[in-house]
Formats: structure tokens, sequence, C-alpha cells
């Protein structure tokens, strides 16, 4: 449990620090750019320690990666104060969306950590592997990580997601068993508010009449994100309906005159 609050609000101070940058890179979007806010202090985070590391000028410790964050704080400050009169308007004109943006942060980031306390197992398809590569970029003093799996050789797969999750990982002090779990929670509750600001920039240009408000292009922002994010995947509800009914697996599909492999 305090794993999970302390991973939340780190992940929360690296959105919330990094908006006045992202305000710079999205000044069409609507809040400037707050909901891509934490998928973008992520990266400025660990890309200038991965890019350091990999060309042998320092070492990948929890050291560099808290120095990168420093920095990164003070960019945004720098950033923030420069568009302090831009940013304050925003916040004064939109501070409701920004509160529904971490109220559905929060509220998604709940509830997956309520479904990996049920299933915290890394035992099948690609996740042992995933664990592995997480492990091995936590404990590595150089970048590329060493490939546990074929002893002498570098890691030679892509790991820009892990090594992401790895930077929170070692500022937070947090176990790679611990960290892969809350990486995928981190990682889905992020993508579902970024997936959020996307469809509210998109959806002003659709909505003609200004009556209509903020209140209803938010609640269609967040149709969008549950569509792309939750709807678009029907595996997960069939095997919820399958699992709450107690029906045999494909039961359902050879009722509705389908056939099953085997």
């Amino acid at each position: 449990m305090v794993s999970a609050i302390v991973w939340w609000l780190v992940t929360s101070c690296i959105g919330w620090a990094t908006w006045p940058i992202a305000a710079w890179f999205f000044r069409s979007s609507r809040l400037r750019g707050y909901a891509y806010s934490r998928i973008l202090g992520l990266l400025l985070m660990a890309y200038p320690v991965w890019l350091l590391s990999a060309l042998k000028l320092t070492p990948h410790t929890a050291i560099v990666t808290s120095i990168a964050a420093l920095f990164l704080v003070c960019a945004a400050l720098l950033g923030a104060w420069k568009q302090r009169s831009t940013l304050f308007k925003i916040f004064q004109d939109n501070w409701h969306t920004i509160l529904f943006i971490e109220v559905i942060y929060f509220i998604v980031f709940s509830l997956l950590c309520a479904f990996k306390a049920y299933s915290p197992a890394v035992q099948h398809t690609e996740q042992p592997m995933d664990l592995m590569i997480l492990t091995s970029l936590m404990r590595s003093p150089q970048i590329p990580p060493p490939d546990v799996w074929l002893s002498g050789y570098p890691l030679s797969y892509y790991y820009g997601g892990y090594f992401c999750i790895a930077q929170v990982a070692q500022i937070t002090h947090t176990p790679a068993a611990v960290a892969y779990n809350l990486g995928l929670v981190s990682g889905y509750a992020t993508a579902f508010v970024t997936a959020f600001g996307i469809f509210l920039d998109i959806i002003p240009n659709t909505i003609k009449s200004a009556s209509q408000g903020g209140l209803r292009k938010s609640f269609w922002a967040l149709a969008g994100a549950i569509v792309l994010l939750v709807a678009s995947n029907g595996a997960g509800v069939v095997l919820a309906f399958e699992r709450l009914l107690q029906v045999a697996p494909t039961t359902w599909l050879r009722a509705l005159g389908g056939t099953t492999a085997g």
C-alpha cells in the first residue's frame, strides 16, 4: 500500500512539475498539454540519464536519476515563471477540468492497484522476460545493461518503457517485483489521461455551440478514452463475464453458433 501511494505521488509530481515545459511544446492544446505532462516528464527525466550512461559519461545510478529530476524541476520552475500569466489564466479558467484529470488518474491507478493486488504474479507470456529486463536495468551501473539470460552479452531488446519505470523505481527505492506491477498500473493510468487529453483537444473543434460547456466536452473525452483503452479490448470483458457467471471458457461462443479450436 505504501509503495503504491509513493508511486502515485511521485508520478503525479513529475506530471505537475513538467506542465510548464509541456505548455511550451503543446501551445495549441486547450490545457497547454497538462494531460500530456506525465508521459513527457518521464521521458525528459529518463532520456538524459540513458544518454549520458550510454556515452559512458556518467554511471547509471539513483543519484544521477535524482539529479536529472532536479534539473527537470529547475527547468519547469523557470518555464513556469516565464509563462506565469498564461498558466495562471489557463488554470483559472479550466481548474475543474484539471481537477477532473487528476481524479481520473487517481481512480484508474487505484482500481488497477486493487486488481494487481489480487493478481500480482509474473508468470505468463512475456512477463518473466519483462521482469528480467526491469531488474537488469535497476541493477546495472551502465547502459546497455547485461542480458541476464545470455551471460556475457548486453541486452539486445527495446527497453525504453522499462527504463522509465526503472528510474521511478530507483528514486522511490521500490523493489523490481513491486515496481513491475506499479509500472503497469501507472503506465495504463498515464495512457488513459493522455487519451482523455487528446480527445479533449479534438472535441472543441467539432462542437459548435459554446453553451454545451466544458462539462459535456469532458464527458465525451472520457467516453473516447474508455472506448480507446477499455472497450477496444473485448477479451477482458468476456473473461470477466465468464468468471462472474461461472461459465466455462468458450461456452458462450458455442451458444452463439460459433466454433472453437481443439
